[in-house]
C-alpha cells in the first residue's frame, strides 16, 4: 500500500533524501502550531514525511527502504527540524529504529516489521515496571513505558523488556510489539516537544514470539550483524540530536528574517550592535553540526564492521564515552547559539505567535533529554579515562 503512495526511496541518492525533507519541511512549519497544541503531528504533516519516503529511510534497500546512513538520516531530520521539531524527532526515533531493528532482529521479524516500510515505529529503553515470561509459545509481556514519542502514530514499538532467566540476573530485552496489542494513556503534555505525542504505552499479557525479542548477550554482540548494544544505543542518539540541530537552525533563520525587515519584531536586530549575536550563533551552529556528522560516520563505519580486528586500536568503552561527549557538547552549543539569537529579540522572541516562542520551549526540553545531559555524560568519560576496570554509567 505506502510503495504506491510514496517516491520508492531505494533509487534516491542521499541528496534526493535532503531535498525531499527540505521541501517537507515547508508543510511541517505551516502545521507546527496545531501540531503543539493537539500534541501529536498534523496528519498532513505526517502524509508528506510519508509520501517523501522519509519513514522509511531506516529500512534496507532489499525491503523497499533507502537503506540511509546515519550521516544522510541526521541531514534529513535536520531539514525536518527547522520546520516542526516534534514531527522530526518522530520521524527520527522511527528511522534510528529501524536501521537497528535491521541488524539486531532475525529474519522473521524483520521480514513482518518491513512488509510496510513506511509504518512509523516508536520505542522506550526505560520500563516504569515491565516483566517478560516464557511461555511455550514464546513470552508473555506486561508492563508499562513511559514518555514514549509517537506512540499513537506507530504501528510498532521496540521496548525494553526485563527477561528473567534461571539462577541469572534479569536481562533487559529488546522487544518488537504491534501497537495493536498496547494501549495509550494520555498523560504527558509538557511546556516543550507537545507535538510528540509522548505519553504512556501499556502492555497487559501480551503473547510476543520468540524471534520478536532479541537477548543482548556477548556472544551475540560478536555475531554477524549484530552491533554491540552501546553502538545501537548511539546510533539511536546521534539522530534523535538531529531535530536539535533543525530547532537551532530554525531559530537562525528565524533571526535572519527579522534582521531583513521582513517579520519585524523589535527595533533592536535591525541595528549592526546586533550582528555578532548572528555571527557567534552560526560559528556555534557550525560547530555542532560538525561534531554530530562526525559522530554519524564513526557509527557508520562501526555498523557495518562484522568483526573488529584482533590487533584492532578501537576500544568501544572509550570511542563510545567519547562519543557521548561530542553529542553533548553538540547540544551544548545548539542551545548557546539559540540564547545568542534570542538575546536582540529583547522581548520580542517571546510575543505571542512569535516563532522563535516555540523554537524555544522545544530545545529547552530536548536539551533535558537524558541521552545529552552533560553531567552523566561528564562522569561517563572521566570513568573510562581515569578509572580503568570500572564500568561507565549506561546509557539511558
Amino acid at each position: 500500500m505506502s510503495t504506491e503512495l510514496r517516491e520508492t526511496p531505494a533509487a534516491a541518492c542521499d541528496e534526493e533524501l535532503v531535498e525531499r525533507a527540505r521541501t517537507a519541511a515547508r508543510t511541517l512549519a505551516a502545521n507546527a502550531a496545531r501540531t503543539e497544541h493537539d500534541l501529536r503531528p498534523a496528519a498532513d504533516s505526517l502524509a508528506v514525511v510519508r509520501r517523501a519516503g522519509l519513514f522509511a529511510m531506516g529500512v534496507p534497500r532489499d525491503a523497499g527502504g533507502a537503506g540511509a546512513s546515519l550521516r544522510t538520516q541526521v541531514r534529513v531530520i535536520a531539514e525536518l527540524g527547522q520546520g516542526c521539531p516534534s514531527t522530526a524527532w518522530i520521524t527520527a526515533l522511527s528511522a534510528a529504529l529501524k536501521t537497528v531493528c535491521s541488524s539486531v532482529f532475525p529474519e522473521a521479524a524483520r521480514e513482518v516489521l518491513f512488509a510496510d516500510p513506511d509504518a512509523i515505529m516508536c520505542g522506550s529503553t526505560t520500563p516504569l515496571r515491565a516483566l517478560g515470561e516464557r511461555t511455550g509459545y514464546g513470552f508473555i509481556v506486561s508492563g508499562r513505558w513511559q514518555a514514549v514519542a509517537g506512540c499513537e502514530d506507530s504501528a510498532w514499538a521496540v521496548l525494553a523488556v526485563p527477561v528473567h532467566a534461571e539462577g541469572q540476573p534479569a536481562l533487559y530485552c529488546p522487544a518488537l510489539i504491534s501497537t495493536r496489542d498496547l494501549s495509550v494513556e494520555r498523560d504527558r503534555p509538557v511546556t516543550g516537544m507537545a507535538g510528540t505525542g509522548s505519553h504512556t504505552l501499556v502492555a497487559q499479557d501480551v503473547a510476543v514470539p520468540p524471534a520478536y525479542v532479541v537477548f543482548p548477550t556477548a556472544e551475540a554482540d560478536r555475531a554477524p550483524g549484530f552491533p554491540a548494544a552501546s553502538t545501537a544505543l548511539l546510533g539511536i542518539a546521534v539522530v534523535m540530536l538531529a531535530p536539535l540541530l533543525g530547532a537551532a537552525r530554525g531559530a537562525q533563520h528565524a533571526m535572519e528574517k527579522v534582521s531583513a525587515g521582513v517579520d519585524a519584531l523589535t527595533s533592536a536586530v535591525h541595528h549592526p550592535p546586533s550582528r555578532p549575536w548572528l555571527t557567534t550563533a552560526c560559528r556555534l551552529l557550525d560547530s555542532a553540526t560538525s561534531r554530530v556528522l562526525r559522530v554519524a560516520d564513526a557509527l557508520d563505519d562501526r555498523l557495518h564492521q562484522l568483526h573488529a580486528p584482533a590487533n584492532s586500536v578501537f576500544r568501544p568503552a572509550r570511542e563510545h564515552a567519547r562519543m557521548r561527549a561530542e553529542m553533548a557538547s553538540a547540544a551544548q552549543e545548539c542551545r548557546e547559539a539559540v540564547d545568542w539569537l534570542l538575546d536582540p529579540h529583547s522581548l520580542g522572541g517571546f510575543a505571542p505567535g512569535a516563532s522563535l516562542r516555540r523554537i524555544w520551549r522545544d530545545l529547552a526540553v530536548i536539551m533535558r533529554h537524558p541521552q545529552f545531559g552533560p553531567h552523566t555524560v561528564a562522569e561517563d568519560y572521566g570513568r573510562v579515562l581515569f578509572g580503568p576496570g570500572t564500568a561507565a554509567v549506561p546509557m539511558p
